[in-house]
């Protein structure tokens, strides 16, 4: 699992700003989403 998040932070060095803004999307969406029963 670490792996491969040190592996897409290697990626993301190649990815274009629209890629990189559209997983921070989906990460803040995936927290938003597990944060949402506490409020």
């Amino acid at each position: 699992m670490f792996k491969g998040k040190i592996t897409v932070f290697e990626y993301e060095k190649n990815w274009s700003p629209l890629d990189v803004l559209m997983v921070i999307l989906i990460v803040v969406g995936a927290l938003a989403a597990a944060l949402s029963p506490f409020y």
